[in-house]
């Protein structure tokens, strides 16, 4: 190899690095996180369910009701961040549940969602949290006519799934988000 390629080799590497860390440092400094107060909801009974260990928020699902959760986006990062993309599993138009996500609250009036023939519910959106700033984000959630839940208690640990991008790198954040819990009742019955 020549000189001109070593010199090419090591810029490329070194770039690499930089780029590597940045994209490990945002991850680690963007969070996604519970508001002290997640659930508000109106029509239906919240109560507390257990479920394995955990103590938890219960609804119960039932034809009037309707729900907002509430959660944050925190960058404590160095760098301006892009939300890109939120999700609530298993409430999309193509989801089976007793619950649907029929909305999403972002910064901007940009939010393209729920995606059709989805199992979750996708929005898609384009949201700039500066760095050092928290941004709250909010799903309204109501009752799916025909859903399917038995009796019993339906836990869903890792809500919203984020997608962030910086420094042009797309970035899947784990939420640390309380797991949320729908009771299915007599009208989410198979």
């Amino acid at each position: 190899m020549g000189s001109r390629q070593v010199q090419v080799a090591v810029v490329i590497g070194l770039l690499a690095v930089a780029f590597g860390w940045r994209h490990d440092r945002i991850e680690d400094r963007v969070n996604v996180i519970t508001d002290a107060v997640p659930w508000q909801c109106e029509n239906t009974v919240v109560e507390q369910v257990t479920s394995g260990e955990l103590v938890l928020q219960g609804i119960r699902e039932v034809p009037t009701m309707q729900c907002r959760f509430r959660f944050l986006v925190v960058n404590d990062s160095g760098y301006d961040i892009t939300m890109e993309r939120f999700a609530f599993p298993a409430g999309g138009p193509h989801g089976g549940a007793g619950f649907q996500a029929t909305q999403l609250n972002t910064i901007y009036d940009y939010a393209e969602g729920p995606l059709p023939d989805e199992r979750d519910a996708i929005w898609i959106v384009n949201d700039r949290v500066d760095a050092g700033s928290t941004q709250p984000y909010e799903f309204t959630v109501e009752f799916r006519p025909g859903g399917c839940d038995a009796p019993g208690v339906l836990r869903i640990d890792q809500w919203p799934l984020v997608r962030v991008r910086s420094w042009g790198m797309p970035i899947d954040l784990e939420p640390e988000t309380i797991p949320v819990a729908f009771i299915g009742t007599e009208h989410t019955t198979c």
